[in-house]
C-alpha cells in the first residue's frame, strides 16, 4: 500500500486496515465521526471524506440517520480504488450514484406507466415488457380443498431479448 498523501486517505487506509484486521466485524456500525475524528486527531470533513473512499471500496455503507456499517473486509474488487482524486470528485462519485439510481426508478416508473396503458416497452438487447390478460379460472384451496373461482386480471410478461440470452449463457 503506497503511502497516501492526503489526510483523508490516511485515515481511509488506517480504517480499512482496523476493518480487515477484524476490529470491525461485518454488519457492525462504525463509530460516530466525531468519535473517529477525535481519535484520529482530525476534523470531521476529513473523516467524512475517508469514510466515502471506504464507501467507494465497497467496504462501509453509509445508512442516513443510522449511521455507517462494514460491509466486506476487504473491498469486493480484489483491490483498493483510485486515491488520486480529491474529496470533491468523491463527493462528485456519490451524486452520480444518486443520479444513476434516480435514473433507474424513473425507467421502471415509466414502464410501470405503459404497461398500465397497455403498451409494450422494447429495450433493445435486453429484453420486451408487456401486459398479457389471464383468463378467469377455478382452483382449489391448497388447505381445505375448497373450490376457489380466481378472477380475469391483467399480469406483466418479460421476454428476454437475445443479447441477454446470449450473455446469460457465455
Amino acid at each position: 500500500m503506497p503511502e497516501a498523501r492526503r489526510l483523508y486517505e490516511q485515515i481511509s487506509q488506517k480504517l480499512a486496515k482496523a476493518i480487515a484486521d477484524g476490529k470491525y466485524e461485518i454488519g457492525q456500525r462504525l463509530p460516530s465521526e466525531r468519535e473517529l475524528a477525535q481519535t484520529f486527531g482530525v476534523s470531521r470533513p476529513t473523516v467524512r471524506e475517508a469514510i466515502i473512499a471506504l464507501e467507494l471500496d465497497g467496504l462501509v455503507e453509509v445508512r442516513l440517520g443510522s449511521g455507517v456499517y462494514v460491509t466486506n473486509r476487504h473491498p469486493p474488487s480484489g483491490a483498493e480504488g483510485a486515491k488520486d482524486i480529491g474529496p470533491f470528485e468523491l463527493i462528485d462519485a456519490e451524486h452520480s450514484q444518486d443520479s444513476a439510481e434516480k435514473a433507474v426508478d424513473a425507467t421502471f416508473k415509466n414502464i410501470e406507466k405503459a404497461l398500465q396503458g397497455g403498451d409494450t416497452v422494447r429495450i433493445v438487447g435486453f429484453g420486451n415488457f408487456q401486459v398479457a390478460q389471464r383468463k378467469a379460472s377455478t382452483g382449489r384451496n391448497p388447505r381445505t380443498g375448497a373450490e376457489v373461482k380466481i378472477p380475469a386480471s391483467r399480469v406483466p410478461k418479460f421476454r428476454a431479448g437475445k443479447a441477454l440470452k446470449e450473455a446469460c449463457n457465455s
